[in-house]
């Protein structure tokens, strides 16, 4: 028996009186996991499958995305003999992707601020490679250094920024952390 339910926190009792096993189907997106662990507390089969499964089961056309055409797209992808589902996680995977996913975010802004330095240097006709290492040797004497042409507003935006990267720096070293103490207590990671 394959059902749908769309997650709603209010759902947990009609989810309580489904039957023990039941297959309740979601697609696979922003707390689906928490949602499939709930129901799977309750004794019913949850299983999660990932978006780009579903879309070719959806309608097309004006009406095509809503609700109803999701649940149906959802349960005939469900029903199909080869479908790859989505392995649920665990609320400790949940957290381990969560500090990655942080740390991915925080090196793109980190890339981001050096890009918006580099360009507010090129304005004063200086320039330097484009690697962070490169930032923390040069900025520094950069702003310092009164006999180049950068004014003291500039300076002063520049020496914020210079914070604010060292900063990143410091939250990318706190996300490793507890990578590297997951690695060294691993045994298939030796």
């Amino acid at each position: 028996m394959v059902r749908l339910m769309k997650w709603v926190a209010k759902k947990d009792a009609e989810a309580a009186e489904l039957p023990s096993g039941c297959q309740v189907a979601m697609e696979a997106c922003g707390g689906a996991h928490h949602a499939a662990r709930r129901l799977r507390l309750l004794g019913l089969d949850a299983s999660l499958i990932a978006g780009h499964f579903v879309t070719p089961y959806r309608m097309a056309g004006k009406s095509g995305k809503n609700e109803a055409n999701d649940a149906a797209a959802i349960c005939e992808a469900a029903g199909r003999p080869h479908m790859r589902f989505v392995p649920v996680k665990t609320i400790k995977q949940q957290c381990q992707f969560s500090v990655h996913r942080l740390r991915e975010d925080y090196k793109a802004e980190r890339t981001a601020l050096i890009n918006r330095i580099r360009g507010v240097l090129t304005e004063f006709g200086m320039s330097f490679p484009r690697s962070p290492e490169a930032l923390r040797r040069v900025l520094a004497n950069v702003i310092e250094d009164g006999s180049n042409e950068p004014p003291g507003i500039a300076r002063l935006m520049l020496q914020r920024a210079h914070l604010h990267c060292i900063d990143l720096e410091l939250q990318m070293k706190w996300c490793e952390e507890p990578v590297k103490a997951r690695v060294r207590n691993d045994t298939r990671a030796s």
